[in-house]
C-alpha cells in the first residue's frame, strides 16, 4: 500500500495495526522530495519501503519532474527506496545505475499525449533491466 499525503508516524503505526492479520501488507510512504530535511524526515517513519517523488508546490506528484538524485542516495540509509519522480526512457539506467534503488516508479514518462503508450512502456522496462 502506498502512502501519499501529510500522513503522521502516528497515523501510519494506527494504519499499520488495523492491516495485522494472516498476509501481511507492506506500507510504502511517498516523501516528496525538496531538500536534505526531506531525506532527514523519513527517520520518523516505520515502513517498509519509501517511495521518492519531486517536491512540487501544491501537488502531491511528482509532475514528472526529477529531483537532486544525491539526495535520494542519502535516503537509503532510512530503508528501501523506489526511485519516482521524472523517470523515463532515456534517464532509468543512469539512475539505476547511480543509485541501485529498491525499484523505479513511472507514470508521465511513459506516456504520449497524456495516455500511457505500450511502446514507451516496454522500452522503460528494457532499459530498467539492461
Amino acid at each position: 500500500m502506498q502512502i501519499h499525503g501529510d500522513e503522521s508516524s502516528m497515523y501510519i503505526e494506527a494504519l499499520k495495526e488495523k492491516l495485522k492479520g494472516e498476509r501481511k501488507i507492506e506500507i510504502w510512504k511517498a516523501i516528496r522530495v525538496k531538500d536534505g530535511d526531506s531525506i532527514e524526515k523519513m527517520s520518523e517513519y516505520n515502513v517498509d519501503a519509501f517511495v521518492l517523488d519531486a517536491y512540487i508546490e501544491g501537488a502531491y506528484g511528482g509532475g514528472g519532474k526529477t529531483f537532486d538524485w544525491e539526495l535520494a542516495s542519502k535516503a537509503k540509509e532510512y530503508g528501501k527506496i523506489i526511485l519516482a519522480g521524472g523517470l523515463n526512457i532515456e534517464n532509468v539506467k543512469e539512475a539505476i545505475d547511480k543509485l541501485a534503488p529498491f525499484g523505479v516508479d513511472v507514470s508521465s514518462g511513459v506516456e504520449t499525449s497524456g495516455y500511457k503508450d505500450g511502446d514507451k512502456i516496454r522500452d522503460f522496462i528494457y532499459k530498467a533491466r539492461s
